[in-house]
């Protein structure tokens, strides 16, 4: 969305209060998270939207948006395992660090970058959706320094309407409960 482009705060706002994650936001106004974050702080100053809905953005908790304003929708960092499979081999699993719709990084899976790979997230545990099934490309893989655990970043290129809503209804239990 360009600058001088005029957004419909009264309609975020609806949307917002409908509880839209911030993808969907991003995706719906064609809007950085950038963008968004400063679209969100308006509704917060001009009241169109609750407090306690605005605390609850992961987009105006994530203080890496600054550095990665190229990010189509905002990541969110889990506090807990979420369990990722690749659906080629059982054996091979780990567990997703972060989210976001358009991608993941895993921890404990060996990838290497540009291998396109199936996958199954499992959230079951953690909240009422079912497995979501999707593919992915590595887009970069290292070893961490200090624990010598495998990390990849992969980016979902391949996903079905069903298994999108599943995700989707994922992000939005842990964002915003």
């Amino acid at each position: 969305m360009t600058e001088d482009a005029k957004i419909p705060v009264e309609k975020v706002a609806q949307d917002v209060n409908a509880r839209m994650t911030d993808g969907e936001l991003m995706e719906k106004y064609a809007l950085t998270a950038k963008q968004l974050r400063q679209v969100l702080y308006r509704l917060f100053q001009t009241g169109l939207s609750a407090v306690v809905e605005q605390y609850r953005r992961p987009v105006l908790r994530d203080d890496a948006i600054e550095q990665e304003a190229h990010r189509e929708t905002p990541r969110i960092y889990l506090a807990f395992q979420l369990p990722v499979r690749d659906t080629s081999d059982p054996s091979i699993r780990g567990w997703a660090t972060d989210i976001s719709e358009k991608g993941f990084a895993v921890r404990g899976i060996e990838a290497t970058p540009g291998k396109k790979s199936k996958f199954s997230l499992d959230p079951r545990k953690i909240c009422p959706v079912g497995t979501i099934l999707l593919e992915a490309v590595c887009q970069w893989a290292r070893t961490d320094p200090q624990s010598g655990t495998r990390l990849a970043g992969f980016k979902v290129v391949n996903i079905s309407p069903e298994h999108l809503r599943e995700f989707r209804n994922f992000i939005r239990f842990i964002t915003v409960g």
